[in-house]
């Protein structure tokens, strides 16, 4: 899938691997077909990535590609609070004998753990921007999408998503430039899952949208591989 951007699908029926009507069938030199890299992946994100490639669905593919990234997003949260909270309790500073030094703690434990309501779950916009620090370099980030489409740099840089006025992306900000991609994905991501009808600036409308919509398909995609590739274990 990643080299060929076709499916791998499976099939447990004989009729739908060999269909009657419309049977084709493309022929692939076995000298061609690369060693399979040393590589574990995770099956879940994986299965995410197959699905994003069997659709020509925009819709499909965005939010297919973004559940790659939110897979990890509770790993990455929880890896991402306990190293700071350890730098914390273990700095100098710090003593169990000083009330407000403990109490420094608690806030930032309580600032830290700001719950969705809805899932129980830490703040989705920041565990987002923890799973690209976590796995993406930006430079290779840019490689990678100016392989799919030289235009897309620049295009991320000055245009803002239209259905959802998600940010650009400034490419040379060094601080800001996570947190641009993060709020780029997910506010695209929110416009395609919710439907109010008092959000018409911020919803995404079918076929009305699509074009705008397919612009942020190599970014998201990129974005999954580079994370399916980095979370891989060599064996």
């Amino acid at each position: 899938m990643y080299k060929t951007e076709r499916a791998v699908l499976e099939y447990t029926d004989l009729e739908d691997m060999f269909p009657i009507r419309g049977f084709q069938r493309n022929i692939v030199d076995i000298a061609t077909v690369e060693t399979i890299p040393h590589r574990e992946y995770i099956n879940d994100v994986v299965d995410y990535y197959r699905l994003a490639f069997s659709s020509t669905d925009p819709y499909i593919k965005f939010i297919s590609f973004y559940h790659v990234m939110e897979y990890f997003y509770d790993e990455v949260f929880k890896k991402k609070i306990v190293a700071d909270l350890m730098g914390k309790i273990t700095h100098p500073d710090f003593s169990y004998k000083n009330e407000d030094k403990v109490y420094e703690i608690a806030t930032f434990v309580k600032n830290r753990m700001r719950m969705n309501d809805e899932s129980g779950q830490g703040d989705e916009l920041e565990s987002l921007k923890y799973v690209l620090k976590e796995y993406i370099n930006i430079e290779q980030l840019k490689e990678k999408l100016k392989q799919i489409d030289l235009e897309s740099i620049l295009y991320y840089q000055n245009n803002k998503v239209s259905f959802c006025k998600a940010p650009t992306i400034s490419w040379n900000d060094v601080e800001g430039v996570y947190t641009q991609i993060a709020k780029r994905i997910y506010f695209t991501r929110n416009a395609l899952i919710h439907s109010k009808s008092g959000k018409n600036r911020e919803r995404y409308r079918p076929y009305k949208d699509e074009k705008s919509l397919q612009k942020e398909i190599p970014l998201v995609r990129v974005i999954a591989e580079m994370i399916i590739i980095n979370s891989s274990r060599i064996v």
